[in-house]
């Protein structure tokens, strides 16, 4: 066997297996005719001898070494006692099924086997790619650094789109040129992170949502992770992604293995949202639960900003009485319910219910809610203790650590070390007696500090703390399978794809400041589809920036993803009753296009504004928000094109209510655009319509309905 090929509906990925070492990839493009020549498109593609270079060329394979004489950074790095620091793999077996391959490849010299798993979505495209290696010596060898994944990137490639960020401020993202050296990006934090998101996306120059060719990689691990583009020497491209290991955490003995984490990787030839889709089709049918795809997303109330630590059971369930008759569907306490907590600087980890508080426990909150109609929702965070705890007085030696280190404490906790079987007992002992003693339908599972010094008899553990987390909540899953879980760390710390395999949804920001959210959603939604994306109306003062903003536009900031709000409802007067209940009304009658359509952001005119929306896949409906982020540079400049409609349809286009009187009065007929006009897809997309937003803060909502449905 020289060639491999995988298809898929609307890819090939076609591998070379003609050499004695690596494969490569021959192809990865849209989907080949059969008649397609494997040998040609391998031959057309290899590189050649260059003066004063190497006599036998290289070509980036799936896996890059040392041992090969290849100049950039390799995928294998370890050694055994100062030796078999490089390696030189070769093909022993390939075990090939219709959409995935496994090729086992031994180094004789090293004594190492590597397993390179490579899979093909049949139905999104999606490549997945991870790694194995395994020690068949005698000697231990120390791995520092093992590639899931590494990806060749085509020269057109020019601009890289990476992600940044901070507390309140995740998925920021920026460009980058793409032409030479390395863009190296590393997270030591314990966690996914909210400052380095392990995704990397690569384009032609100047791509866009809907233009250009893009590539975009995505390693799923909810841990550290070490991942970089490179233009090696020659100008040949990779994307590596792998995880973040830190010296002395993974010495694999005599036949111990070492699997890496995947990396989820697309291309897209029509610009970002193409790239998106595949994603988000990808996790809608692979990676997300089936509670997610089943069932609709209920609309949330949240107590965390209402009441923060100042619990009053009349209070709550005068709250619960509100939240149900304006619609709200979940209602979830959050923290301060438990023994002492009336700060965040004690009691955590004890995980009893407070008697002062709750003098009947939780159960008359629960069936007051229940009573409601509404499912109940409890806010924990297992894996941290505070120092003023009862569990930290008995068990000090359960935290994470090093001896001879002083315990850094952050937001006043400790980090209990999951890799002690007592430690993960323990916590699944109090989460299951919460969970088989309530009618509990939720738990908002939070992780508010990074990991620092995180070792376990000694050794450095983060690797072994992440997979212990996933242990956990699996068996938490395993025991309550009807119990929907939030991943949450201090907002959107811990997002990934491997955590979403056993949680049902994350909370993107701790930020509910709209104008910050805004940009904050657009990052997230080029991996992540809305249904997942937590999304709540903030009070009218954000308490993370201080910023004042009108009710419309925090609503409509958080109208299309998994919606919900956390503010004081007691606090609202008759009208702003009216409008929440309106904008949970208008949520629901579109629930079903907004968390099963294509999700597509839009490229506007305007940089101050930003606009997104959702298409139903026969692009029947579609439902588009334009807001006002600043005050526009030029009056003039306020065309939008709209994106993903049926160029032949003839849809009808109506403003949907409420409509900001701020916009209202400006508009020339504003009752034809209340009852809608209509126009040809085609016109709605390349010519777009004049959209008039004077003020920063003000939105939209368009429905726009095809008449002739083809």
């Amino acid at each position: 066997m020289t060639h491999l090929r995988l298809d898929s509906a609307g890819s090939t990925y076609l591998l070379d297996l003609s050499g004695n070492g690596l494969p490569r990839a021959a192809y990865w493009g849209s989907r080949l005719d059969e008649e397609a020549s494997p040998a040609a498109l391998a031959c057309c593609h290899r590189p050649p001898v260059f003066q004063a270079g190497l006599d036998t060329p290289y070509h980036l394979n799936l896996f890059p070494e040392l041992g090969t004489g290849f100049k950039g950074r390799p995928a294998l790095i370890g050694e055994k006692k100062r030796k078999n620091w490089a390696s030189l793999f070769c093909i022993n077996t390939v075990k090939h099924e219709k959409n995935a391959v496994k090729i086992i490849l031994t180094d004789t010299l090293a004594a190492l086997e590597l397993v390179l798993d490579i899979r093909l979505d049949p139905e999104t495209d999606l490549l997945c790619r991870r790694s194995t290696l395994k020690n068949l010596s005698p000697d231990p060898y120390n791995l520092h650094y093992c590639a899931a994944a590494a990806i060749e990137i085509p020269a057109f490639c020019r601009e890289l789109l990476s992600f940044h960020g901070c507390w309140t401020g995740e998925f920021l993202t920026q460009r980058s040129d793409f032409s030479t050296g390395m863009a190296l990006f590393e997270n030591r934090t314990g966690r996914t992170s909210h400052e380095v998101f392990p995704g990397l996306i690569a384009g032609t120059a100047g791509f866009s949502e809907n233009c250009g060719t893009v590539f975009g990689t995505h390693l799923a691990w909810s841990g550290n992770s070490s991942f970089f583009a490179e233009v090696v020497p020659d100008g040949s491209r990779q994307i590596q992604m792998g995880e973040l290991l830190t010296p002395g955490e993974m010495v694999l003995e005599t036949g111990q293995t070492y699997t890496t984490p995947w990396v989820y990787a697309a291309f897209s030839h029509t610009g970002l949202n193409g790239l998106s889709h595949k994603f988000h089709s990808f996790l809608r049918r692979s990676i997300l639960p089936e509670t997610i795809r089943s069932k609709k997303r209920p609309v949330v109330f949240n107590s965390w900003e209402a009441v923060y630590f100042a619990h009053d059971l009349d209070q709550l369930k005068e709250m619960a009485s509100k939240a149900s008759s304006l619609g709200f569907e979940r209602f979830v306490l959050d923290d301060g319910w438990f023994h002492g907590r009336d700060d965040d600087s004690r009691a955590l980890g004890d995980w009893q219910t407070d008697p002062e508080k709750y003098p009947r426990g939780l159960g008359p909150l629960i069936d007051h809610v229940k009573e409601n109609g509404m499912d109940f929702g409890l806010w924990v965070e297992p894996e941290m203790v505070n120092p003023d705890s009862m569990l930290y007085r008995q068990h000090p030696d359960w935290v994470m650590g090093l001896a001879g280190f002083h315990h850094i404490t952050g937001r006043n906790q400790l980090v209990l070390n999951l890799c002690r079987n007592e430690v993960a007992d323990y916590l699944f002992d109090r989460l299951n007696d919460l969970l088989s003693s309530h009618d509990i339908d939720y738990l908002k599972w939070d992780m508010n500090r990074i990991l620092t010094l995180a070792g376990h008899m000694g050794f450095p553990a983060f690797h072994q703390q992440t997979r212990a987390l996933y242990g956990l909540i699996d068996r938490v899953k395993t025991a309550h399978p009807r119990v929907e879980i939030e991943t949450c760390a201090s907002g959107g710390a811990r997002i990934d794809f491997e955590i979403l395999k056993r949680t049902d949804r994350f909370w993107t920001s701790d930020s509910n400041d709209p104008f910050r959210r805004q940009v904050i959603q657009k990052g997230a939604s080029l991996f992540f589809p809305p249904e997942a994306a937590g999304s709540h109306i903030g009070p009218a003062v954000c308490h993370t920036s201080g910023r004042v903003t009108d009710l419309k536009f925090r609503a409509l900031t958080s109208f299309f993803n998994h919606f919900g709000a956390e503010f004081n409802l007691l606090e609202l007067h008759s009208d702003q009753e009216e409008e929440l209940a309106g904008f949970i009304e208008l949520h629901k009658k579109y629930r079903d296009l907004l968390h099963r359509g294509k999700s597509v952001r839009l490229d506007l005119c305007d940089a101050l504004r930003n606009g997104y929306g959702t298409v139903a896949d026969d692009q029947t409906l579609a439902l588009f928000c334009i807001v006002q982020m600043d005050i526009p540079a030029q009056t003039s400049d306020r065309t939008v094109r709209f994106s993903h409609l049926a160029p032949d349809g003839l849809y009808r286009v109506r403003l949907l209510r409420p409509v900001d009187p701020s916009i209202h009065s400006k508009l020339s007929f504003p009752e034809k655009w209340m009852k809608g006009f209509t126009l040809p897809g085609r016109v709605l997309m390349e010519s777009g319509l004049s959209v008039f937003m004077p003020w920063p803060g003000t939105g939209v909502l368009f429905e726009l309905k095809q008449v002739n449905p083809i």
